[in-house]
């Protein structure tokens, strides 16, 4: 709570010398973050999409390169 209050220090109650959170505050940037990873991971699924077709295409390249290649 002490790190969480150098931040958000009005999100923090004392109450007999304890520290409580008020985590209803934190909400708004929870979902925030939420939004900030669910916009990562759709990149990166995106990205990751593209590289595995690529990789098809690399793979059935060398597949026809070894067929034309004598052994």
């Amino acid at each position: 709570a002490q790190e969480y209050q150098q931040v958000f220090p009005n999100s923090v109650n004392e109450v007999d010398g304890l520290l409580y959170l008020n985590s209803s505050n934190m909400i708004p940037y929870a979902i925030a973050g939420l939004k900030e990873m669910d916009s990562k991971v759709r990149e990166l699924t995106r990205e990751n999409q593209e590289l595995k077709a690529r990789n098809k295409e690399f793979e059935e390249r060398i597949k026809a390169l070894e067929k034309r290649t004598p052994k």
